[in-house]
């Protein structure tokens, strides 16, 4: 029932109904506590700290901290990904570029050491935005091209649409040609694609 819950409570957020995706997870959190489900638990805590932040919530801190917790507490390497990709998402809107940039690093590391190449792309996006917030934007660059590469590679379009927004933002500042060239050609991916 958790996993079904929790199943209902993704495709939810994707559609963005946040809301009702915050309450479906509500219900999954209660079928694994009750079945006493540690990871299923983990899990959902996780993602329900990701909707809480895109909701702008207050309590998407504390959730994400738990969230992470329970992860670690599982040794599940990719939920573990999942609940720093939160931490460094709150960090960065924070502003808080020292604790962003650090978890950013151990996300990647994470994510590399499962060879979850979806995981390393989404972790690579925060951390070159973490980057880009002490303002090396050459340095941010790098790890934003690295993800559009994997991307590419995988063929996962609303990465590689992602990828060229965060290049365009790194080059913002120095060439403003590029990076409107950069927005523009995501734009036409998302708009072929529905996305």
């Amino acid at each position: 029932t958790g996993c079904g819950l929790n199943a209902l409570a993704v495709a939810e957020w994707a559609l963005g109904e946040l809301d009702q995706s915050s309450r479906t997870r509500d219900e999954a959190i209660a079928a694994f506590a009750a079945a006493g489900h540690k990871w299923g638990l983990a899990l959902c805590r996780v993602l329900q700290a990701r909707t809480a932040i895109d909701q702008g919530a207050q309590q998407a801190i504390t959730l994400a901290e738990a969230g992470l917790e329970a992860a670690r507490a599982t040794g599940d390497l990719h939920l573990v990904g999942l609940g720093l990709e939160q931490v460094t998402r709150l960090a960065l809107r924070a502003g808080d570029v020292d604790i962003a940039h650090a978890r950013g690093i151990e996300a990647v590391n994470v994510q590399e050491r499962i060879g979850y190449t979806e995981g390393v792309i989404a972790a690579l996006h925060l951390l070159g935005r973490a980057i880009l917030a002490t303002g090396d934007g050459a340095a941010a660059s790098t790890e934003h091209r690295r993800a559009l590469r994997m991307a590419l590679t995988i063929g996962h379009v609303a990465a590689m649409c992602e990828a060229l927004e965060d290049l365009a933002q790194d080059a913002a500042a120095a060439d403003q040609e590029q990076a409107r060239s950069l927005l523009q050609l995501a734009e036409h991916h998302r708009a072929e694609r529905s996305l």
